[in-house]
Formats: C-alpha cells, sequence, structure tokens
C-alpha cells in the first residue's frame, strides 16, 4: 500500500510545483524539456533543465561563481551553446546537452571589454553558431575555431540577439541604430547580406525567436508602456500581442518598464526571453510576478496560461528543446 501513497505524494507535489495559484490553468502541461537560466538572489545562477512532464530539475554544467548565459540548443538537441564567463570575460561556448564536455568555441584576437562575444545561436547544421562580439556578428563552426565576420563593421547599427531561421537562410536580429532611438528587429541572409527592418517604431523590442515553421516571430517589446509578449510574421512584421488585457490581468503579471541594458543594468531584461514549443502550438516565457521572475507557458492564442517555476530568484532565457 505504501507505493500508491507515494504515488499520489509525488503527483500532488507535482501539481503544487505547477499550478501554484488559482490564477493559472489547470489544463495539461505539454510534453518536453525546458533549459533555462536560473538565477539566485546574490546574482550567481547556472542554467538548469526542466522536464515538463516529470518536473525534474537538473543543473547543466558547473560555470562556478559567474553564471552561463542565453543558450541555444543545437537542431537535434544534442548540444548547447551559451555564453559564458568562466575562466575570465565573456566567450561563447559549447557542450553536450547535459553541460558534459564544454569548451570554449570562440577565442578571437584583441578582445576586451568593449568587444565581449555573446548572445550565440546554432544554425540548423548543428555545427555553425552565431554571435556577438563588439557590435558585429559573427560566425564560426565546431570543427574550425577561425571566426568569419558576416555584417559589415561600422555600419551604423549594434547587431546582436542573432536567431537563425529554421531552414538556415535568415538570421533574425535585434538592432540598435546609432540614429534612432529605440532596439527595432530586422532579418537578414545567413552571409549577412540583405538587412531588412521588420519593427519601425521608438519603442524597445528584444528576444526575437523564429516559430518551427519560419513563418513567424516570437519576441517583447514595450510598445504598450510594459514588456510584453508579440508575435509577428518573418516577412511583413505587423506585430500583435500573444495576451489580450484580460489574460494579463487574469494572470496577475506585474508591468515592467524597460531599463537600458547598456547602462549597466543588464540583468534588468537579461531574462526576457520566449521559445516557442518544436510544434508550434506553446510559447515558454518569462514574466515578473509576486516580485520573483517565473517561467510559463500558455497556448500561442494566450489561453491556457501555466506557471512551470515558483522559487525566489530570477528564472529566465527559457528555450525549449527540438525534438
Amino acid at each position: 500500500m505504501i507505493y500508491p501513497i507515494l504515488t499520489r505524494i509525488s503527483l500532488l507535489t507535482a501539481i503544487l510545483i505547477f499550478y501554484p495559484g488559482s490564477i493559472m490553468s489547470q489544463g495539461k502541461l505539454p510534453d518536453g524539456e525546458i533549459l533555462y537560466y536560473q538565477e539566485s538572489r546574490q546574482g550567481k545562477g547556472n542554467l538548469v533543465l526542466l522536464n515538463l512532464k516529470t518536473g525534474k530539475q537538473q543543473q547543466v554544467g558547473q560555470s562556478g561563481s559567474r553564471p552561463d548565459h542565453f543558450p541555444s540548443w543545437s537542431a537535434d538537441g544534442n548540444k548547447i551553446c551559451f555564453e559564458s564567463y568562466r575562466k575570465g570575460g565573456w566567450h561563447v561556448w559549447v557542450s553536450d546537452a547535459d553541460g558534459s564536455n564544454s569548451k570554449r568555441l570562440t577565442n578571437l584576437t584583441g578582445y576586451s571589454t568593449a568587444n565581449y562575444e555573446f548572445d550565440a545561436s546554432f544554425a540548423p547544421d548543428n555545427q555553425t553558431v552565431v554571435f556577438t562580439k563588439g557590435d558585429d556578428l559573427w560566425t564560426i563552426t565546431l570543427s574550425n575555431p577561425t571566426p568569419k565576420r558576416i555584417t559589415p563593421e561600422k555600419n551604423g547599427i549594434w547587431e546582436t540577439s542573432a536567431a537563425y531561421s529554421p531552414d538556415g537562410e535568415k538570421i533574425v536580429i535585434v538592432g540598435h541604430d546609432d540614429e534612432i532611438k529605440g532596439w527595432n528587429i530586422y532579418t537578414l541572409n545567413n552571409d549577412g547580406s540583405g538587412l531588412r527592418q521588420l519593427t519601425r517604431d521608438h519603442s524597445n523590442n528584444f528576444a526575437p525567436q523564429w516559430s518551427p515553421d519560419g513563418q513567424h516571430i516570437l519576441f517583447y517589446s514595450d510598445r504598450n508602456g510594459s514588456f510584453e509578449l508579440f508575435e509577428m510574421t518573418g516577412d511583413e512584421g505587423n506585430p500583435h500581442p500573444i495576451f489580450d488585457q484580460e489574460q494579463l490581468k487574469s494572470a496577475r503579471f506585474q508591468k515592467t518598464a524597460f531599463v537600458n541594458p547598456w547602462d549597466n543594468n543588464w540583468g534588468a531584461t537579461e531574462q526576457y526571453r520566449a521559445s516557442y514549443s518544436p510544434d508550434g502550438l506553446w510559447v515558454v516565457f518569462s514574466r515578473d510576478i509576486d516580485g520573483d521572475r517565473e517561467l510559463f507557458v500558455a497556448r500561442r492564442d494566450g489561453s491556457n496560461i501555466m506557471r512551470i517555476t515558483n522559487r525566489e530568484g530570477l528564472d529566465g532565457q527559457p528555450v525549449w528543446r527540438p525534438r
């Protein structure tokens, strides 16, 4: 009789973890695994892999006192790349999915605090990684440590947060034009040509991610006065919010103002990132609630909001593992 009792206790524990309050939907969580950054109040943190079906969490790798940031899956789900301060300075690292066999991928000359290497993301070929150094985009492959610049130097746009389209033909980025206030979203060809601006306003738009079919882009924007989750097409733009005002009110999400990440306040905005599920029907995202930053999943239409983390500290930068 003890085993059925333990099973019921385990199930109850999972329910309490995933559904900590009546404000959330009590629906069935989607399957899959989500890799995210888990930070403590002291500013230390690591990457953690969460299994949505079992509720099990495991730390990925050992970064020490300096955190790993912004993980990205390879398309086959076997490797991750991320930025890390291991051994001094922000560089791009790569490891197996469990954090083993980690190694620094980038080794650029002329490295300084003015040209950190960050915001790494895998291409669909499982070999190429795009990242930002200074204010330009570079690519590097796992087999060849020689980096290649793909955007022009001193073109007047600070280029970051690059992510490949599922077919590998395009890259979506966040760009800051020296002459235009705000951060906008652009696409370009995988060789750095064909820069095209999708958002054209004075708001701040961050963390773009492609849908699995390559037709849409998920991103955060403060165009409505608070950082909210938006979606737009990858060719024409036309942003629309994922959640309507009633859904936001019901979920009790806190309104969050933009803080310029380059004014030594990167921690205020770096957690904001979202990702589609492999089938494209769900999104995972980070939001402020009850004085903490937690992770949630929801249907793509904004329904069925479910909280999947519940801890003191900041949880963010979630990416759904490909199948």
